[in-house]
């Protein structure tokens, strides 16, 4: 079934219509603009949730780099793996989140990584015995994470079409969830001092969240705030990945990584074996035919771009 949703402008206040005659109403200062172009989304049964979040070498979306990635579904201790990046890491960042150099130096490459990621997701469809439900990511702070990835991919020649099309096979994941903005509708202040995941997580589970920002502890802890959220889930929560993708033009992107990727290349030398992998970087989804990592590629192209 197609649930169609369109937007009824009323003074103060927004009112999302559905095919099925269910009128929703939603606080414009809690979901954010970008939400409400969202026209129509699949909906046949119940999704399998899987909470992600990214680990970086900052805060900005188009320049700095992916380091840590992980996943989290109720049917698995999860995904997690360091991803390959020739960026210094501050000392900042490694204290904050206890990614060093020397874990990202040998780690797979981003491609190896999402290849790994989409085998992860098609077994958790298995065992979660709901091979028709549609996967739905979920994030605190969730643009933020997307478009780091999507970057990631990007500059590693991936189009949006291979993406998220190609991630389990015969299905595309199209959907998303933001955590932070449901989190203010569910969780307001005063209720909470902040909407934080490690205050969010204090509150519904009265501990603290030991470990923060590794990627795969902030996961396991989102999942448990998550299930504190999805019976307030509004139908209006979900987002589409492509939309991000379209707003800051990562097919540009992709095209020129490729480009120089092919042209960088020695027309007779044979391709370099894939580093080891050590530590936690190891994981059995991981086939061990991955592609070597991609060298940061300066692309003097992304004023043109405007990204």
């Amino acid at each position: 079934m197609r649930v169609r949703v369109t937007r009824v402008r009323i003074p103060g206040r927004y009112f999302y219509t559905c095919a099925d005659g269910v009128q929703e109403k939603v606080d414009p200062r809690v979901i954010p603009p970008f939400s409400r172009r969202v026209r129509c989304m699949p909906i046949h049964e119940e999704p399998l949730w899987v909470c992600i979040d990214t680990e970086t070498t900052g805060l900005r979306r188009s320049s700095d780099q992916l380091i840590q990635f992980a996943a989290y579904a109720h049917t698995d201790e999860g995904f997690v793996s360091y991803v390959h990046t020739d960026r210094v890491i501050s000392p900042e960042i490694t204290m904050l989140t206890g990614v060093r150099q020397e874990h990202v130096a040998h780690a797979p490459d981003i491609l190896a990584v999402w290849a790994a990621f989409g085998r992860w997701l098609s077994v958790q469809k298995l065992r979660s015995g709901r091979s028709s439900a549609p996967v739905v990511l979920v994030a605190h702070n969730a643009t933020f994470d997307i478009d780091i990835l999507l970057y990631a991919l990007a500059r590693s020649g991936m189009h949006a079409r291979d993406a998220m099309g190609g991630l389990i096979e015969g299905e595309r994941v199209e959907l998303f969830v933001d955590t932070l903005t449901l989190s203010r509708r569910v969780f307001p202040k005063p209720t909470v001092a902040n909407h934080k995941l490690g205050t969010l997580y204090r509150h519904c589970t009265g501990s603290d969240l030991d470990g923060a920002h590794d990627a795969l502890v902030d996961v396991k802890g989102l999942y448990a705030v998550f299930e504190r959220i999805i019976p307030s889930l509004p139908r209006s929560a979900y987002r589409r990945i492509d939309g991000r993708w379209d707003r800051w033009q990562l097919d540009g992107i992709a095209n020129a990584a490729t480009a120089v990727a092919v042209l960088a290349q020695p027309p007779t030398s044979p391709a370099s074996p894939a580093p080891p992998c050590d530590g936690p970087t190891v994981s059995p989804y991981f086939d061990g035919v991955s592609k070597p990592p991609f060298k940061h590629m300066r692309i003097q192209f992304a004023a043109s771009m405007h990204v």
